[in-house]
């Protein structure tokens, strides 16, 4: 049995994906070796501009902060149709702190060039190294302006943040994160949770 869902997302809300890519895997073969566990998601953004997933009017939908190579740019969700994603939205900012945080994420992140170095330095474990705020990663344009902010973390610095690791900080963490949407596919205008 599947339930169909299009949630409508607010600003500071939380995606994560897992995509199939070569790419993907390899950032969740990499999450997944500290734990010796399955990591689940290989990326997180930022939702910028409140608005469904999907819409009969594109620009009705929802807007995130997405750290992808080559460069940081805004971007509607529904362009990772087929793509598994999750929601969580955070339970102890106000919608003036989200306002904040989506601004100040967008004013600090968008158009920059994509973080290659920090990727590196993840894979070598040596995330406690990526000081550099000019080249951001995915987990980076979400983790550090909460932190900077309001001091808010995923159980960590926010430079060291990665998806999974966020990822299962908001799951374990239902008093500060609300779940918007369990991990389903994206696809066909709608989210299709199995189940």
């Amino acid at each position: 049995m599947s339930e169909v869902i299009n949630p409508i997302l607010r600003q500071g809300d939380i995606v994560f994906d897992e995509s199939d890519g070569i790419i993907g895997w390899a950032i969740r073969r990499v999450e997944g070796r500290s734990t010796h566990a399955r990591a689940y998601v290989n990326h997180v953004a930022l939702v910028t501009e409140a608005g469904p997933i999907f819409s009969s009017d594109p620009l009705e939908e929802a807007v995130i902060l997405d750290a992808q190579p080559p460069r940081v740019s805004l971007e509607r969700l529904s362009k990772y149709r087929g793509d598994l994603i999750s929601i969580y939205r955070p339970l102890n900012l106000t919608p003036f702190q989200k306002q904040v945080l989506a601004g100040h994420a967008v004013a600090h992140y968008n158009g920059h060039l994509y973080g290659y170095s920090k990727i590196a330095l993840h894979y070598l474990g040596l995330a406690r190294y990526a000081h550099l705020d000019t080249f951001p990663i995915c987990s980076w344009t979400v983790a550090k302006p909460m932190e900077d902010l309001f001091g808010m973390t995923f159980g960590g610095p926010g430079g060291e943040a990665t998806p999974e690791s966020m990822w299962d900080f908001c799951r374990n963490h239902p008093e500060f994160y609300e779940e918007v949407l369990r991990l389903g596919v994206l696809d066909n205008g709608v989210v299709t949770k199995k189940g």
